[in-house]
């Protein structure tokens, strides 16, 4: 491959860019043959496209860039941007591109809105119980062969209140959900945790729900999902998910007046994706590091950025 210089600037290595299917990535961390989205100019909609190469500009300054919904990147001062230029008295406005240092507050440059829905649902057929085979297990379990919207439903909603318990050997054996009686999804858990695994948890204290199986344990250790609430993560194949299955595990936190308002792209969203999710407050997300998790992967799901804050906020305890 041949490299043509345009002299076109650069990003920083720590640049986020949205690849699939694993999601956001930074710049620096990328190889040839990765596949990233990209502007389609004459469609003017994110396609993929292959990496074809890298170059290294060495030691430069960079400036930061951030948009009214809270978009945020760093570039080169001759990194070219999309801009819409203000209407003329007779009400056009046109497309330009623009270097950096041409840009000023207020001009409007080009953000993705959302990207489209390339992913596909998990194959889970090739789980195997890692626990003592000569051990019975005490709750008969039924698993899933491939992922669903109910299954990320309640995936998501063991990321926020969720937790295990291990035994005297230290093999995780319960799976809590501290979802009380009296809360509005509590219902919902139970139909999902009937539908998708066939079981029913039981009252464990005044607010937990509590399901006693290593199996279940292992298999969502298996899917990537250990930790506590200070350091749990969203795994990387999530991202790889369609978008309702994305979509299901996201609405379960506090962002439902978020999801309920969007301006969904019936273009890129499949069908299942527009059902408008329950209304409650959500389960918690007090620690910035999930937080941050989940508002990167709203914000491909054609999100308003600014709602997204706000609702994320307000799961933050009290300063």
């Amino acid at each position: 491959m041949e490299w043509v210089d345009g002299n076109l600037g650069c990003l920083s290595g720590d640049a986020q860019v949205f690849t699939n299917p694993s999601g956001p990535r930074a710049l620096a961390e990328l190889a040839p043959g990765d596949k990233v989205y990209a502007l389609d100019l004459e469609r003017m909609r994110p396609v993929r496209r292959k990496v074809l190469g890298f170059k290294e500009s060495g030691i430069q300054a960079v400036y930061g860039v951030e948009t009214k919904n809270h978009r945020q990147i760093k570039a080169t001062a001759n990194h070219p941007f999309l801009v819409l230029d203000r209407a003329t008295p007779e009400g056009s406005a046109t497309l330009e591109w623009k270097m950096l240092y041409d840009i000023h507050p207020g001009d409007r440059i080009g953000v993705i809105r959302g990207l489209p829905d390339d992913g596909t649902s998990r194959d889970l057929s090739e789980y195997v119980y890692r626990g003592d085979p000569r051990g019975r297990p005490r709750t008969a379990l039924r698993l899933p062969s491939e992922t669903s919207e109910d299954l990320l439903w309640l995936l998501g909603a063991y990321m926020g209140d969720g937790y295990m318990e291990r035994n005297a050997k230290g093999v995780a054996n319960r799976v809590y959900f501290a979802v009380p009686p009296g809360d509005e999804a509590r219902a919902k858990l139970e139909a999902r945790l009937a539908s998708v695994f066939g079981v029913k948890g039981r009252q464990k204290g005044p607010v937990s729900l509590v399901v006693a199986s290593t199996v279940l344990a292992d298999f969502l250790l298996w899917l990537d999902l250990a930790g506590t609430a200070r350091t749990k993560r969203i795994p990387g194949w999530i991202w790889g998910l369609p978008v309702a299955e994305r979509l299901a595990f996201i609405t379960v936190f506090d962002i439902s007046r978020m999801i309920a308002s969007s301006r969904l792209d019936s273009t890129d969203m499949s069908k299942g994706s527009r059902r408008r999710p329950f209304a409650r407050r959500g389960f918690a997300m007090p620690f910035p590091r999930l937080r941050a998790a989940v508002t990167r992967l709203a914000r491909p799901l054609c999100f308003t950025p600014t709602l997204l804050a706000f609702s994320l906020r307000q799961a933050s305890p009290a300063a």
